[in-house]
């Protein structure tokens, strides 16, 4: 794999307000359109659509201008969007994969949606081959990052409580209306559930009837979005989620309201409640999450990454790099195997043979600036096994090369792995 062709192009809440992120909150449809866009492109390689609450991105293997040309088209600022290539690509999957770039430090639910963003670009066909490798392997790295490191997660869900326990200490006397029945407000429900005191909750939803089981499920009454105004005037704090394209709560509705104390919390992109120039307290995605006190766990955390970020890169430039090896064993071994038949015809000359495919790899040494000498046969040893014994440093020894990405290296290696008379000629006698 070839990482100057790792590109990622995005928009995130590190480049772009609530509002600029709406137009790029693309929903299944859209990505399934907008993937197949990109597939009929002859520079575009593998890719995949990430598209969260907070952060909308191609991940992509492909011509980089091409790309940049491409996303103009679709009308993404350039001054909103951020671009990742090649080893940083890799450093800011695993970021995002383990938390640590969300808005709401060390969250779960991003490795959830990248892994189903993967999942689509598998069964769409967009990412089967070195991307796919790639993201599987970064994945396993993310949850390994998340096991280590210890900084303290919390949900959205609590982030939200935690603001409405600042408004109503006594959580009893809060009378909260949730809009939507998607898995962002059932989270709040679980975790409401969780809580010693309940305050008294109701759903509004388009359908009210096909969501009875589960009002039932978390002892809530659940109403049409029709009743909307009059349950404004019951419910002091509102917290909306739902993927509607319009507003749900308007500026006059809000306004309507203003003589009683309301607390919003829009977690909807796009958002569901308009904003107003009013007294009304209005919480969207952007004022919820930000980490306090873990500027420790956040180094160590960053380190990890550093660290597994660095791995994977080196894994990579193995995978691209294995004919390298597989040159040189083959034609080691080739002319082990010739060595043994020869030692068949001549078993009198086992010692000089044996003698010689122990000077031969000490050149090999020499040549790989390896410190260590090769290991001298033993008697009666089996000279086939011998020269498989042989292998094992300078193969270590080449793929530790390799690791490093130098050009220069690589080049060396393949002079001297690729060349006829440097090893199908190793064990003349």
């Amino acid at each position: 794999m070839n990482l100057k062709h790792l590109h990622i192009v995005g928009i995130s809440h590190h480049t772009a307000q609530t509002d600029q992120r709406a137009s790029f909150a693309w929903t299944q449809n859209t990505i399934r359109i907008m993937s197949h866009a990109l597939q009929q492109q002859s520079w575009m390689k593998e890719h995949i659509i990430l598209s969260t609450c907070n952060r909308t991105e191609i991940i992509c293997m492909c011509e980089q201008n091409q790309l940049l040309q491409w996303c103009a088209a679709q009308n993404m600022p350039p001054e909103l969007t951020y671009q990742k290539h090649a080893d940083t690509a890799i450093a800011h999957i695993l970021r995002t994969m383990s938390g640590l770039d969300s808005k709401i430090m060390g969250e779960t639910e991003i490795l959830g949606q990248y892994k189903q963003a993967i999942h689509s670009g598998y069964h769409q066909k967009t990412c089967r081959n070195k991307l796919f490798h790639l993201l599987t392997r970064c994945v396993h790295a993310a949850r390994n990052i998340r096991n280590e490191m210890d900084i303290q997660v919390h949900s959205l869900a609590h982030c939200v409580f935690n603001q409405i326990n600042h408004h109503w200490p006594d959580i009893k006397n809060c009378r909260i209306l949730l809009i939507g029945t998607g898995h962002v407000i059932q989270q709040h429900l679980h975790y409401r559930d969780k809580l010693k005191q309940k305050p008294a909750c109701t759903i509004l939803s388009r359908n009210p009837q096909t969501q009875q089981i589960l009002g039932q499920s978390f002892d809530v009454a659940i109403k049409h979005i029709d009743r909307l105004s009059d349950m404004l005037e019951t419910h002091n704090c509102v917290i909306s989620a739902t993927s509607s394209s319009n507003y749900i709560i308007t500026q006059s509705e809000r306004l309507s309201c203003a003589l009683k104390k309301h607390v919003y919390f829009d977690l909807a992109m796009p958002p569901d409640i308009e904003p107003a120039n009013d007294s009304c307290n209005l919480y969207t995605l952007d004022d919820l999450g930000y980490p306090q006190n873990q500027e420790v766990s956040i180094v160590k955390t960053e380190k990890l990454i550093t660290a597994h970020t660095n791995n994977a890169i080196q894994e990579l430039r193995l995978r691209a790099h294995t004919d390298l090896i597989d040159a040189f064993r083959k034609n080691w071994l080739h002319n082990a195997e010739t060595l043994s038949k020869q030692l068949s015809n001549h078993p009198e000359k086992k010692v000089e043979l044996l003698r010689n495919l122990e000077i031969k790899m000490r050149n090999i040494h020499q040549q790989l600036f390896i410190k260590t000498a090769p290991n001298t046969p033993k008697e009666n040893q089996c000279s086939f096994q011998y020269a498989k014994n042989l292998l094992h440093t300078p193969t270590m020894h080449i793929k530790q090369l390799v690791a490093t990405g130098d050009p220069t290296t690589i080049k060396t290696l393949k002079l001297l792995i690729q060349n006829t008379s440097s090893t199908r000629e190793l064990i003349s006698t």
